[in-house]
């Protein structure tokens, strides 16, 4: 008897499909519902989920369909052969040979009953029996659905596939996180785009406000067709300047390496992302040739527009490498990236907190996001949102997963909060500690501690009319000033936790006016104005 051969389906579909067999439905694989299939699947590929049904919100359709199986509900009857033929027949609709993980997304939202968006395969929109969740999100309308997608460009692309990463396969995929609170930034970069000439927007901002995250939820606004028609279908690909270089130490071969990606770039239908856009300064220059850096071989092409680029990086990094540089300085677009509030961040941080419960099996209640974000605001005041809210996050998140626990508390967040900035978290008991340190060795006069004491309970919780001002300036004046350093030292023990954090910077030797540089930078023009200020390296 012959043995029928293996089903013409990937490694990943499998692995995809099996999981959930298992989660849902145990050892009974023929009780599995579409409810079943579709609930693995946002479970597993939430991202995915979101970019081929348009609309959905993920985490109430999990909630919806969770409650829905808990009570018997498991939609129509689908077993795993099923499913598997179901995704085959949409690969060959497709013109695909093999049955992808994509395909068996489509398979199992069409016989859900929703409408995919970019979907062209056999059943596409067809109406199963579980009907879609009314609160997880509108069905498109098939007359007004956005523009599937299908990449545009039709020539091969050999070198930007092998020294690039594309994004719009990734999203696609379904590996990119979705992007909250960047709709106007996402906006300014698609108009400029849409330009006939000088279309290379280059996002500028502090570093961790989530310039990267732009690019990639306009990589996901293009795979879900919400773009304008001279961007629908397009490949965005991000190219590190370090893949470029790389193993190009002979002389040519970075020039017919850049000629052979600036022809596949220059193809309708090519977006690249280059972040730490100063890095093609000087990037592949010799002593013998110096002027045949990536930004030289970059220029003419970005003047005529024969390619599309977007571009990232930090205020610094702009004014210390690109606007030195005229003639590249003005073939980019300046797009600038604020920071994001603390509400806004929240909101990135309540997204995040599904992916890491799905991925790392850690709840983070509500009370722990507000907390961890309060913390951000006021203690890593160097740092920049969401940046610093995401690493903390994602840091209570690692802290519970090493100690094999399911849900973080207050008690973890504050205990990674202290580690993260090195002293305690509860700001009136620093400040207690210092009074009474004050007190205990007769450093100060008991009503100017008490003054002191106040002001810090005040300033230090971010309460201050002008938050911008220091948290206290002290003058010390007759005998206190002979014990500045002891007093600076004990104020730095307490707040901060070391005696160590005190930071001298000697007024004695600025005596010329042009001193004043050290405290403000030098003037446009002059030497140094490119440069960190002599303060913050004192320091």
């Amino acid at each position: 008897m012959r043995s029928q051969g293996k089903p013409p389906v990937t490694d990943g579909a499998l692995r995809l499909i099996d999981g959930i067999v298992k989660t849902g439905a145990g050892s009974d694989a023929a009780a599995l519902g579409v409810n079943h299939w579709l609930l693995g699947l946002v479970e597993r590929n939430a991202a995915m989920v979101e970019n081929l049904a348009g609309g959905v919100s993920v985490g109430r359709l999990t909630r919806t369909l969770e409650r829905q199986v808990s009570q018997g509900d498991v939609g129509e009857p689908m077993t795993r052969e099923m499913l598997i033929a179901r995704a085959v027949a949409h690969a060959r609709g497709r013109g695909a040979k093999r049955a992808t993980e994509l395909d068996v997304a489509c398979a199992v939202l069409a016989a859900a009953g929703y409408s995919l968006v970019g979907d062209s395969g056999p059943g596409a929109g067809a109406a199963g029996g579980a009907a879609p969740d009314p609160g997880a999100g509108p069905t498109p309308d098939p007359d007004t659905a956005p523009v599937p997608y299908r990449p545009r460009a039709t020539r091969r692309t050999p070198t930007l596939d092998k020294l690039g990463w594309d994004l719009t396969r990734a999203a696609v995929e379904g590996r990119l996180t979705p992007v909250v609170g960047r709709e106007s930034e996402i906006q300014l970069v698609i108009e400029t785009l849409c330009r006939r000439t000088k279309r290379n927007p280059v996002l500028v901002g502090p570093a961790g406000v989530g310039k990267t995250a732009i690019v990639e939820g306009l990589a996901q606004l293009i795979v879900s067709g919400r773009v304008p028609a001279v961007l629908q279908g397009t490949r965005l690909i991000s190219l590190p300047v370090s893949s470029l270089i790389a193993e190009a130490g002979v002389v040519g071969q970075l020039e017919e390496r850049m000629k052979a990606v600036l022809s596949e770039a220059a193809q309708d239908g090519i977006v690249l992302f280059i972040d730490e856009v100063h890095s093609i300064v000087g990037a592949g220059a010799s002593a013998v040739h110096a002027a045949g850096d990536v930004s030289n071989q970059l220029k003419p092409a970005l003047a005529r527009g024969d390619i599309a680029c977007i571009a990232a990086a930090t205020d610094e990094e702009y004014r210390r490498f690109i606007e030195r540089d005229s003639a590249l300085e003005r073939r980019f677009q300046p797009v600038r990236v604020q920071e994001l509030t603390a509400g806004q961040s929240l909101q990135v941080l309540e997204v995040l907190r599904d992916d890491l419960q799905r991925d790392r099996g850690v709840r983070v209640p509500d009370e722990v996001l507000v907390w961890l974000v309060d913390f951000a605001d006021r203690f890593l005041k160097n740092r920049f949102f969401p940046d610093k809210a995401v690493d903390a996050l994602e840091q209570c998140v690692a802290h519970c997963v090493a100690r094999g626990r399911h849900e973080i508390d207050l008690s973890d967040a504050e205990a990674v909060a202290r580690r993260m900035i090195g002293m305690p978290v509860a700001i009136g008991e620093r400040v207690n500690g210092m009074t009474g340190a004050l007190r205990e060795n007769v450093l100060l006069l008991d009503e100017d501690i008490q003054t002191l004491g106040d002001r810090l309970q005040v300033t230090m919780r971010g309460l201050d009319l002008r938050p911008e001002r220091p948290n206290a300036v002290v003058l010390l004046t007759g005998d206190a000033a002979s014990r500045a350093r002891t007093i600076a030292e004990t104020i730095a023990r307490s707040l901060y936790g070391a005696p160590e954090r005190v930071v001298d910077v000697d007024f004695g030797r600025l005596v010329h006016e042009s001193d004043v540089n050290v405290l403000v930078g030098a003037p446009p023009g002059y030497i140094g104005y490119s440069d960190s200020l002599p303060l913050h390296r004192v320091a």
